[in-house]
């Protein structure tokens, strides 16, 4: 114990095609899982989270949605990026300098297995009227909410 942090040990590990294995941890009366993984389609970590019921563990419907990230990663973040640019028509940014401009920072699993939170944070080079960072609820495949209006 050190300044009145402990260490936990895993409490779940699974395996990511194309990342191997990976823990979450709990905190007591938490309920979200939290793990940082690097997707090989990015330079970045993704920090991941998943939110269950009364700290129980990740539900099969959770974990296998989770599995399926590194593959949807790409389209994830194009997805996004499409938004942007709608969002963002006056800047005329196309989805090439956008992709410099922000990237992945983190997802949430919500309890349900279908809501999703997903992250964007700019890049040391992002101008400072677009510095800031953007999050998503993606339901069934559509952003329901944005925390942007250009």
């Amino acid at each position: 114990m050190f300044n009145g942090i402990t260490k936990k040990a895993p409490t779940a590990i699974f395996n990511i095609s194309g990342i191997g294995e990976f823990s979450l941890l709990t905190q007591p009366n938490s309920k979200f899982w939290f793990c940082n993984f690097k997707c090989y389609s990015s330079s970045y970590s993704i920090e991941l989270s998943i939110e269950t019921i009364d700290s129980c563990e990740p539900s099969e419907q959770q974990i296998n949605a989770i599995k399926a990230i590194p593959e949807k990663h790409d389209a994830i973040v194009l997805f996004l990026l499409n938004h942007l640019k709608e969002e963002y028509k006056k800047e005329e940014l196309t989805i090439e300098k956008l992709s410099e401009m922000y990237y992945l920072m983190a997802i949430t699993l919500k309890p349900d297995g279908k809501e999703w939170w997903y992250v964007l944070e700019p890049d040391t080079n992002t101008p400072s009227k677009l510095n800031h960072m953007i999050r998503f609820t993606v339901i069934e495949d559509q952003i329901t909410w944005c925390n942007i209006n250009a």
